[in-house]
């Protein structure tokens, strides 16, 4: 799923994406037991890393159309 993800530090990620199985929703990975998150960001068309991020420095993550 394309997100868009703002940390507490107030930095603001675009061209995300987390995976998600066929019947999970966001709000679930976000309300489950593990700490953290892999996020995949985008940074160019052929540059793509993976981050692993605490949940805790999530201030707002938001679907992407």
């Amino acid at each position: 799923m394309k997100v868009s993800i703002w940390l507490k530090s107030e930095t603001k990620w675009k061209n995300c994406e987390v995976h998600l199985e066929p019947e999970q929703r966001l709000s679930d990975i976000m309300n489950d037991d593990r700490a953290f998150l892999p996020i995949t960001r985008r940074t160019s068309p052929l540059v793509h890393k993976t981050h692993i991020v605490a949940k805790d420095t999530i201030a707002l993550i938001v679907e992407e159309e």
